[in-house]
């Protein structure tokens, strides 16, 4: 979009394809989307993970305590 947008702004035409790559912009901002589709479940994961490795860690030290008083 940026680029397009720079294009327009001074009056460069953008030519329809180009013979060093088969990327469009369609391409490029349907990738995007999905990007962003997929970053929050990817932050939502590693929350749980967060949370699995916190909880694990809580007890590792109660074993700890435990095993020491034994």
């Amino acid at each position: 979009k940026e680029a397009q947008g720079m294009s327009e702004g001074n009056h460069i035409k953008l030519s329809g394809s180009n013979p060093y790559t088969t990327v469009t912009p369609q391409i490029i901002n349907s990738k995007w989307e999905k990007v962003q589709q997929l970053v929050p479940k990817r932050d939502h994961a590693l929350l749980e993970e967060q949370s699995k490795q916190q909880s694990n860690e809580h007890l590792r030290r109660q074993f700890a305590s435990q095993a020491n008083i034994v």
